[in-house]
C-alpha cells in the first residue's frame, strides 16, 4: 500500500484521492477550509489542514508519504505567483527533509502554450 499526500483537494485532487482509497492506497488530502473536513473524510483516510504556517503544515502533510500529488488551484483574491511559484518553492524546502517522498505528480488546468521566445501569447485584443 502506498502512501500518497494530495496538495489541493478541489475537483482533481477529491477525484484522485476517491480512486487510490477505493483502490487501497492510503490518502492524506490538503484544504484551507476546515469546514471540508466531513465531505473530505469520505474520500480520504486524513485530512490536513493548510494553516498561516504554511511550511509547518506541508510538513505534516508529507510525513510518511511515499507520493505527492500537487493539484492546487488560486483562490480568487490568490495571485497565480502566490499560488504555484510560491508552493513550488515551499514543497520543494520541505521535500529537502522528507526523503520518503520517491514520487510528485503535478496536474494544472492552466493552459500551456510552448515556447514563444519571449512574445506575448494568448491575449485577446
Amino acid at each position: 500500500m502506498k502512501k500518497i499526500a494530495i496538495l489541493g483537494s478541489g475537483y482533481v485532487g477529491k477525484a484522485a484521492a476517491s480512486f487510490w482509497k477505493y483502490n487501497g492506497q492510503w490518502v492524506s488530502v490538503s484544504t484551507r477550509k476546515p469546514e471540508r473536513i466531513p465531505e473530505l473524510m469520505e474520500t480520504a483516510n486524513a485530512v490536513f489542514i493548510l494553516t498561516e504556517d504554511r511550511l509547518k503544515s506541508l510538513k505534516s502533510l508529507l510525513n510518511g508519504q511515499d507520493v505527492l500529488l500537487i493539484c492546487v488551484a488560486p483562490d480568487p483574491t490568490d495571485s497565480y505567483r502566490d499560488t504555484y511559484l510560491h508552493t513550488a518553492l515551499q514543497v520543494t524546502e520541505v521535500l529537502r527533509d522528507n526523503p520518503e517522498v520517491k514520487q510528485i505528480i503535478y496536474v494544472s488546468s492552466t493552459s500551456v502554450y510552448g515556447n514563444h521566445n519571449g512574445s506575448l501569447v494568448g491575449m485577446i485584443r
